[in-house]
Parts: structure tokens; sequence; C-alpha cells
């Protein structure tokens, strides 16, 4: 059917149904943004729980939400990547926290997330930080990719979260304190750990780290 064959009442219908489809999509799209600022402010608020516990924060955490310990990783690290491509204080992040966005004039902590995010997604934003790798699309690869199920992806999700929200850590405290110390035992330890076994693989001595069995 062309345009020609339509009745005036069809052509109005369809000129409705295209701003409904226009505006569900916006909506979809904002839906999406508001999504992933409010992972962001999760992960901020998870930053600061972690500063107050760093022995007990993901245990708080799922004690004290439905969280669990694979999001809140995920939560701070995308809190992390925000905090170093924003260039904030940590202070500046727990503020957002605790900021309140139900306001008309948003707290300038809220419009820097805003102004992050851009039009970005969730989904967006984890894969760009490589919080979260993308969805193999189709070919061979998919197939293979597809056969890796239940405790083999779990486990193999879990050990990129962790050697990611490590390295995330170690680059933004190392590179403001100079040290690290501010990284927990467990941290330390296992960076010690991974830099031996890679050391020993090598045949040497990689790099001389500032802590391990000797403290």
């Amino acid at each position: 059917m062309t345009n020609t064959a339509l009745t005036k009442k069809q052509t109005t219908e369809l000129d409705l149904m295209a701003q409904v489809i226009r505006a569900d999509l916006n909506t979809i799209k904002l839906l999406g943004q508001e999504k992933a600022f409010r992972a962001v402010r999760i992960g901020a608020a998870l930053l600061y729980v972690k500063k107050v516990l760093p022995h007990g924060a993901l245990k708080w955490a799922t004690a004290n939400s439905d969280l669990s310990e694979r999001s809140c990783r995920m939560y701070m690290k995308l809190a992390i990547a925000y905090q170093q491509e924003s260039q904030l204080a940590d202070a500046r992040v727990y503020k957002l926290a605790a900021a309140n966005d139900k306001t008309e004039k948003k707290p300038a902590c809220i419009r820097d997330v805003i102004k992050f995010i851009g039009e970005r997604s969730l989904n967006d934003l984890l894969i760009h930080y490589g919080i979260k790798q993308p969805a193999p699309t189709g070919g061979s690869s998919a197939g293979r990719t597809s056969t890796i199920t239940g405790k083999q992806a779990n486990e193999k999700d879990e050990s990129r979260a962790s050697w990611t929200d490590l390295t995330a850590r170690i680059t933004l405290h190392g590179k403001e304190l100079k040290s690290w110390q501010y990284l927990d035992d467990d941290e330390r330890q296992g960076v010690a750990t991974l830099l031996a076994e890679v050391s020993k693989d090598m045949g040497g001595t990689i790099i001389d780290l500032p802590f391990g069995d000797s403290e």
C-alpha cells in the first residue's frame, strides 16, 4: 500500500503511531541512561563502604541489599572508571552517593556523572571500560563460545572481574598515594602471588615489590 492509497484517517493514525514510537524509543533511551546513573551511584556508595570496612565491604553489601558480590565488584569498577576519567578526588565520589538527585537544580557531583554517561547505556559503559565482555556475534566463534556454560562461564567472569577490580584500584590509588600501602592485605598478597608465578614462568624476577613474605 502506498501513501496515495491511504485514507485521511489512516494517515492521521500512522502519524500518531510514529509519534508514539519516537516517544517510547526516547523513553527507553532515557531509562537506559537512568540505569547507568544508578549503577555509578551504587558503585560510589560501595567505594565509601570499602573505605570504612576495607576487609568486609562485600559481606556488608550482600547482607544489606540484594546485590551479589559479583555485582558489587562491577558497580565499584564502574565508579572507579568514572572517578579516573573525571579526575575526581575520593571525597567527590563519596559525595555522589549522598547527593539529592530529586531537586530541580542537580548538584555538581550529579551533573558530573550525567556528563560522564552521555548517551550511553549501562551495558555500553560496562563494555567500554572493559568491565564486561561484548556478546559474541555470529560465526564459528559464537558457536565455540556457546559451549562454555555454567560453572566454567561463572569462573571465567569472576576471574576477569577480580583482576580488573584489582588492577583498577592499583592504578587509581598507586598514582594518587605513590604507595602500595592503600591496598588490602588480600589484594597486596594477590599481586605478590601473581607476579611471583609470572616471574617463575619467565625464569627470573620481573619486579621487586615493596611488600611480600618479608613483611
